[in-house]
């Protein structure tokens, strides 16, 4: 678990960095109730372990080439 919160850190985070894509990876389970809270709270993306490799490139795929980067 986060020190202090891991959705109310997640939720400064988005309020800081609004445009930053956020993904989020929990070994606790939940299911739907913490995908829920986490996108929420301001979540790009949700994954649970064991989290496949493909996947998780997928995601951060479309982050890459979806969207301008700046330099």
């Amino acid at each position: 678990c986060m020190p202090g919160g891991g959705l109310q850190y997640l939720a400064t985070l988005r309020e800081r960095e609004p445009g930053c894509p956020i993904v989020t990876i929990t070994g606790l389970g939940g299911g739907d109730t913490m995908r829920q809270a986490t996108l929420i709270a301001g979540a790009t993306a949700f994954l649970e372990k064991p989290i496949r490799a493909k996947q998780l490139r997928d995601i951060v795929n479309g982050f890459l080439f979806s969207r301008p980067i700046a330099i």
